[in-house]
């Protein structure tokens, strides 16, 4: 799947292993990094619900159309289908 960022600020921690590393930890950024391939190698968001550690989920209220997947605690990578 294509991903298209937001800024250069998210893009940049989802592509620079350091700057990601500096920014949230080297546990946070393994679970960052995990999870950006396993959106980049699915072909659709109905294929992200096969990955348990995931745990790809719709979100409800002010954030609804948005959808997230787990990171670590009670962080979680929040990101908007294009289509």
């Amino acid at each position: 799947m294509d991903i298209l960022y937001q800024g250069r600020k998210i893009e940049k921690v989802c592509k620079d292993q350091s700057y990601r590393i500096k920014k949230h930890g080297a546990t946070r950024a393994k679970s960052i990094e995990a999870r950006v391939d396993e959106l980049e190698d699915v072909e659709n968001l109905e294929q992200m619900r096969s990955f348990p550690q995931a745990r790809c989920h719709e979100l409800k209220g002010d954030r609804k159309g948005t959808l997230a997947v787990d990171l670590d605690g009670p962080y979680r990578l929040v990101f908007e289908p294009a289509n």
